[in-house]
C-alpha cells in the first residue's frame, strides 16, 4: 500500500469517527499578532504557567495534562484554537483493549480522544499533507514543555501560518493525539 492510499484510509477513518465530547469552553481571545508573542502564550497555557479562561471567567491552570480532566480541558483549549482560526473541529474518539487481555479482566480498555481539523486547498486538491502532535504528558505534575507543548505550539503556528495564506496547493490535516504517552496513540 503507498503512502497515497495510507492518507485516503486515515482520512476516511477520521472523518468518520466524529463523535463529540462535552468539554470546557475555552475563551482564548484575540490572538496575539506576532508569531513569537502567539508561540508563548500556546506554550505557556498548555504548560501551566498562564491560566486557561473558560467561557464562565475560570482560570484553569494545568500542572500536566496527564490526568483525563486535565487533557480534556486540554481539548477544549485546543478547539478554542481551532475556532479561532475558523477551523472546523473533529474529535476522533476511540477504545482499545489493554496490551495484555489478562488486564481488560480488572481495568477498563484505553479510551481517549484525538482532535483534528483540516484546513482545505484552495484548489480543490485530493492530496492532503497530515502533522500531528500529542498533547498530553507524561506523568501527574509534569507540565510537558518538551514533551510535547513544545510540539503542539510548533504545529499550532505551522496551521496558522498556513491559514493565512491565499494560495494553498495541498489540503493540510492537522491531528493532536491523545494517549502517546501510554504507548498507544490510537488514530
Amino acid at each position: 500500500m503507498n503512502l497515497k492510499h495510507s492518507l485516503v484510509i486515515l482520512l476516511i477513518f477520521l472523518a468518520g469517527c466524529t463523535s463529540r465530547e462535552e468539554f470546557p469552553i475555552v475563551n482564548i481571545g484575540e490572538l496575539p499578532v506576532n508569531e513569537m508573542e502567539f508561540q508563548k502564550m500556546v506554550m505557556a497555557q498548555l504548560t501551566g504557567e498562564k491560566p486557561i479562561i473558560t467561557s464562565t471567567g475560570e482560570n484553569l491552570y494545568l500542572p500536566s495534562r496527564w490526568e483525563e480532566g486535565e487533557r480534556k480541558i486540554t481539548r477544549g483549549y485546543l478547539a478554542a484554537l481551532f475556532n479561532r482560526l475558523e477551523l472546523p473541529v473533529y474529535q476522533h474518539q476511540y477504545k482499545m483493549p489493554n496490551p495484555n487481555f489478562g488486564i481488560d479482566l480488572l481495568m477498563e480498555p484505553l479510551k481517549g480522544i484525538n482532535m483534528y481539523t483540516i484546513l482545505p486547498s484552495t484548489n480543490g486538491s485530493n492530496e492532503y499533507i497530515v502533522v500531528g502532535a500529542h498533547y498530553d504528558t507524561d506523568g501527574k505534575n509534569f507540565p510537558g514543555a518538551i514533551d510535547n507543548g513544545s510540539g503542539v505550539t510548533l504545529i499550532s503556528t505551522l496551521l496558522r501560518r498556513v491559514n493565512k495564506l491565499r494560495v494553498r496547493n495541498k489540503n493540510l490535516l492537522v491531528v493532536y493525539f491523545d494517549q502517546e504517552e501510554d504507548n498507544i496513540s490510537a488514530g
